[in-house]
């Protein structure tokens, strides 16, 4: 009661010919004696015209309030971020791999649990006969799966689906999970 709450937050970016760019954040909240700061920076590269990287490196630092113990709890961890995606006119994929710290904190959000590692892939490759009903039609699949840093898994999910494009944006596509 009658605590208040500080909250910082900086960024800066500086793009890096076309469509590319790197920066860094620096996020700063601090309550009753405690504080969470997390630190670090990201980027986003285009590789050519049909490939592009992005990724974020961020390292918290967590005290706990006067309340949450004598002495106050502390923390500190990384979490990372890469993704690689692919836009053409056949071939589409686009994967990701999260990778967040037993130890990793951020109290103002955006985080929905940490000790996990994931993957995430989504790909497909389509073909558009000419004079056809059929405007398209391909293959396409999902995976994703998630580890804790102690090796155990915590899921993992597997899908693909033959798939037709029809007119008025019809699409038929039978999901098959594994």
């Amino acid at each position: 009661y009658k605590k208040r709450a500080t909250f910082a937050v900086g960024r800066v970016s500086r793009d890096l010919g076309k469509e590319s760019s790197i920066g860094a954040i620096y996020t700063d909240e601090e309550f009753a004696g405690g504080w969470n700061r997390i630190g670090g920076f990201d980027f986003n590269a285009r590789i050519n015209d049909k490939w592009t990287a992005f990724g974020q490196f961020v390292e918290s630092s967590t005290r706990g309030t006067v309340d949450s113990g004598n002495p106050p709890t502390y923390a500190a961890g990384p979490a990372s971020y890469l993704e690689f995606a692919r836009s053409g006119h056949a071939f589409n994929l686009d994967t990701l791999y999260n990778d967040i710290s037993t130890r990793f904190q951020s109290q103002v959000g955006f985080i929905s649990t940490s000790n996990i590692r994931n993957n995430q892939t989504h790909v497909n490759y389509q073909w558009f006969p000419k004079h056809s009903l059929l405007q398209s039609f391909g293959l396409e699949g999902n995976e994703t799966f998630a580890f804790d840093h102690q090796g155990n898994r915590v899921y993992r999910y597997l899908s693909g689906d033959p798939f037709f494009l029809l007119p008025r944006h019809i699409v038929i596509a039978p999901i098959i999970s594994i």
